[in-house]
């Protein structure tokens, strides 16, 4: 130990600064409230617009384009800025919208663990590369 060190709860304090000063992730639920937060309070800010849209045949499928050029800004009375409660329902909507992409990926990743953990991953790839 050097001499302006102290010793607290065995732990060298130096080591205990260097520890704090370390950046730890937030939680992806963190990381994703943010990005909501954010885009929530830019409705405030930036201004709403449209396009006009046209139906097309793409393909033997009709879709609905924009027109080029025809971008245009709504009133005020037409705008409709993200609220306090539509904050907090904007996460449940949107994985009730993607319900199907969220059961694959979990059916995918939970099969890809069972795999894994069972050796069954490591030992068809030893198979292949020996």
């Amino acid at each position: 130990m050097k001499g302006n060190e102290k010793k607290e709860n065995g732990i060298v304090m130096s080591e205990l600064a260097k520890k704090e000063k370390r950046f730890v992730m937030p939680d992806t639920f963190i990381i994703v409230a943010i990005i909501v937060l954010v885009m929530a309070a830019l409705t405030w800010i930036v201004p709403p617009g449209s396009y006009d849209y046209q139906e097309v045949d793409v393909n033997g499928r009709m879709r609905t384009i924009a027109i080029d050029g025809t971008f245009h800004y709504l009133d005020k009375s037409e705008a409709n800025p993200t609220g306090f409660l539509d904050y907090f329902k904007a996460l449940y909507a949107g994985c009730v919208d993607a319900a199907n992409i969220i059961f694959v990926i979990f059916t995918c990743a939970g099969t890809f663990g069972i795999l894994v953990k069972t050796g069954a991953f490591h030992a068809g790839i030893g198979s292949v590369l020996v």
